[in-house]
């Protein structure tokens, strides 16, 4: 494998790796606390929110998206091409349910305060929670491959 590839493996595997311990943060501890916020208060906490998710949740799923299209190109044959073009549609996917379902959410809360919709909220986000960590499970399976010099489809005994 070349520096170049090297390079994309890394970029490729940190960002996945960085935005699923941070969905799972989120699933876990951080949306089931909207319930928790005083309605007098919750547009202001929602408007804060969203600025301080967008800040360190942006800029690295725009790196996983560049780094997963890169993947595909620079991914050596010998790992096979099924991983990356997966993983590929896994980013896309999480692209499409943030963009239909999570924002959408998020602006209704961005109005106030209501139960039901952060219900929901916490419930979509599996979606992402589950491709997430399957793309980092695929990933941390290809460095192994990469790692151990094991060709895709064989198996260790």
């Amino acid at each position: 494998m070349n520096r170049a590839s090297v390079a994309v493996l890394i970029v490729t595997c940190a960002s996945a790796w960085y935005l699923t311990g941070l969905i799972w943060t989120i699933q876990w501890v951080h949306y089931p606390l909207f319930e928790m916020v005083n309605p007098d208060v919750f547009v202001r906490y929602e408007a804060a929110h969203t600025i301080a998710i967008t800040t360190i949740v942006g800029p690295v799923m725009l790196a996983e998206l560049v780094s997963a299209v890169a993947w595909i190109v620079v991914c050596p044959a010998s790992l096979g091409r099924a991983t990356p073009v997966t993983g590929l549609c896994l980013v896309i996917l999480v692209w499409v349910s943030t963009a239909v379902l999570q924002v959408p959410l998020h602006d209704m809360l961005s109005n106030g305060y209501d139960a039901q919709v952060i219900s929901t909220l916490v419930a979509t986000n599996w979606i992402r929670t589950t491709l997430w960590t399957t793309r980092s499970g695929m990933l941390a399976w290809t460095l192994w491959q990469f790692l151990s010099g094991e060709p895709a489809g064989s198996s260790s005994g």
